[in-house]
């Protein structure tokens, strides 16, 4: 895994940029270091996980930009797709642990949903992930990151994953949780297109008006 690991962090340094390889050094790190160990340890292993999982979003970024990343236009949505990232992995994870957690428990692993008898607890913590989610949008056009499509957009895979979550809370059982937990990977995809589709930044912004005036 050593070896594995250090030919890819090679292949991104020589085919991409020194900063992809770093950014994959540190979820690696992150990963077999902390998060890994804390699985056993603490609840909150999750909320280190989400940092490890949410890291490669920035890859991308790194290997088009390089270090100019920082600078350019462009960090601050490569920090939204971070922070979109790390706070849908909550969820995600405290299903899939409450729909398994007779396994996680066999396993020694320690996660908030194992101690949830009901299901209840597991729907309690979730929702403020998805309020913060479902904010993340407009935070986003608001400061310029996208157009307002990106909320009107957003609203529907939204509205559908609450559904799901109030169905779970209804009804708690595992075929409903189970519905939850693949509503967000449904969630996740519509996120990420529509964010591709209409993500800008301030100079395009000035462009398309500047070439308007002149027309």
């Amino acid at each position: 895994a050593t070896g594995a690991g250090a030919v890819g962090l090679g292949v991104l340094s020589c085919g991409a940029t020194p900063l992809t390889a770093g950014i994959a050094g540190a979820t690696m790190a992150v990963y077999a270091g902390a998060y890994t160990p804390m699985k056993v340890r603490s609840p909150y292993n999750t909320h280190i996980g989400a940092v490890s999982g949410a890291l490669p979003t920035a890859m991308g970024f790194a290997a088009a930009l390089g270090t100019g990343l920082a600078a350019s236009p462009w960090a601050t949505h490569a920090a939204w797709l971070f922070a979109m990232q790390a706070l849908w992995q909550m969820p995600h994870f405290y299903a899939l642990a409450w729909i398994h957690r007779a396994d996680y428990l066999r396993g020694g692993y320690t996660m908030f949903p194992l101690t949830d008898k009901t299901g209840l607890e597991t729907v309690a913590m979730c929702k403020p992930y998805l309020v913060a989610l479902c904010a993340l949008p407009c935070a986003a056009s608001a400061a310029g990151l996208a157009s307002w499509m990106l909320p009107v957009g957003a609203a529907v895979p939204s509205a559908l994953w609450w559904g799901l979550l109030r169905r779970f809370e209804d009804q708690p059982n595992i075929a409903n949780c189970r519905r939850f937990f693949l509503g967000s990977l449904s969630y996740l995809l519509a996120t990420l297109a529509l964010f591709t589709a209409y993500a800008r930044v301030e100079a395009e912004v000035e462009a398309e008006t500047e070439a308007e005036a002149q027309t």
